[in-house]
């Protein structure tokens, strides 16, 4: 059985790739152990899992996406790769095109 499922969209998954980064665990879950922590690490990740048609984002912490993309492709996306400071996501399609999406 999967230790984790994290809900994705209608059509199906075609990479998951992790943020280079560890992320410090957001307040409410440090605060009084309150919250309930997904895994024991004391850093989280944030990761993107690609759907043919859209990006969710995910971060270790909980297991519904904090933020999803969609229609950013003429076609159906097929990889996605980090930038090494995590603050861009790149997302390659059969479109022929490359779109860039940044995070403060």
């Amino acid at each position: 059985a999967p230790a984790m499922r994290f809900p994705g969209g209608d059509t199906p998954s075609v990479c998951v790739r992790f943020n280079p980064v560890f992320y410090k665990h957001r307040d409410e879950y440090e605060a009084s152990g309150e919250g309930e922590m997904l895994t024991d690490l004391p850093y989280r990740f944030v990761f993107a899992v690609c759907g043919v048609e859209g990006v969710a984002i995910y971060d270790t912490d909980e297991t519904k996406p904090i933020a999803m993309i969609s229609a950013i492709h003429y076609a159906a996306i097929t990889d996605c790769a980090w930038s090494p400071d995590g603050s861009c996501l790149v997302v390659t399609s059969t479109d022929g095109y490359a779109s860039l999406i940044t995070f403060d």
